[in-house]
């Protein structure tokens, strides 16, 4: 499997970094897997081509995926060719829409000079789906039945067979009825079980990921991470593009004061260099924000 994978990477890396000095930066998604089952795991290639000085950021766990689900992130080698660089990942998503077709654009993060976020987004790849029971299958299910019941029978049919099947539609139609009746009466619940759910596991990725990145030895690189990392957690919470917002428009799209200060000393580590005792506060003050923003979502899940 392993192989399977770095052959995949390799293979789009060449082709794709021996064309990509005659086309505009644009990130290239591509499918590995034209045909997926519900459920299993599909792999898509991302490829982006880009001046090798440009810091480019590729969407991890806490990035929305929707129809699909995260499974794992590859990461293949950075290529250089003279001024130009090749980043690619393999991600490997699934799914569990029923629509057979579906289609994904995964973006690309380009940070600049003075810090700002540019959120680029790739073509969309698109895969179909299939199911178990193919039509050929069912055609010759069905085929076979209608020639078994063309058959000629001479054998007496017994009347008292007749209420044994009436009973049984009876039993199957009881059983339908309480499904129906269960559905509706706990839909809502349902429902907000699988909201709570995501978001939970959304929270888990993010404090994990922040909390590994903030335990590592403290500077720039790091600062700049962790504070990518929490603008990624908010826009999944509130479907803004926080990623591709300055520090002012942050500001003025949360509406709250008290991110001031932090931000400000994050500002001065990313781009001054100037870490102290303050920047840490500063992560721990983010981290606290994105568990309160956290359980108010849980709240308001809980009573819609």
């Amino acid at each position: 499997m392993k192989r399977n994978v770095l052959f995949c990477i390799i293979s789009i890396c060449l082709s794709s970094f021996s064309l990509s000095f005659a086309q505009i930066d644009k990130p290239v998604l591509r499918v590995l897997t034209d045909t997926v089952k519900l459920g299993t795991p599909v792999r898509f290639a991302l490829t982006y081509t880009h001046d090798q000085f440009e810091e480019v950021v590729f969407p991890d766990s806490n990035y929305s995926y929707q129809p699909f689900e995260w499974v794992r992130k590859q990461f293949a080698t950075t290529k250089t060719n003279g001024k130009r660089s090749l980043d690619s990942a393999v991600y490997e998503l699934r799914t569990f829409s029923m629509d057979t077709l579906q289609a994904i654009s995964i973006p690309v993060f380009i940070i600049d000079e003075n810090g700002d976020t540019t959120f680029l987004r790739s073509n969309e790849a698109e895969i179909k789906l299939t199911f178990k029971v193919q039509a050929e299958q069912l055609s010759k299910v069905l085929q076979a039945g209608v020639s078994e019941s063309l058959k000629s029978n001479t054998l007496y049919a017994k009347i008292k067979n007749l209420p044994q099947s009436i009973l049984y539609f009876l039993v199957v139609l009881l059983i339908l009825l309480l499904v129906g009746a269960v559905f509706l009466l706990f839909n809502k619940r349902i429902l907000k079980a699988y909201q709570m759910r995501r978001l939970r596991r959304q929270y888990e990725r993010f404090r994990a990921d922040f909390e590994s990145t903030t335990r590592k030895e403290n500077s720039s690189k790091n600062t700049e991470t962790a504070l990518l990392l929490w603008k990624t957690f908010l826009e999944g919470m509130e479907g803004k593009p926080y990623t591709s917002y300055t520090t002012k428009e942050t500001l003025t799209a949360l509406s709250d004061t008290s991110l001031v200060e932090p931000l400000k000393n994050l500002d001065k580590a990313i781009y001054g260099g100037m870490i102290s005792d303050s920047t840490q506060s500063a992560l721990d003050f983010l981290k606290n924000y994105a568990e309160g923003m956290y359980d108010t979502k849980m709240k308001e899940v809980l009573n819609a």
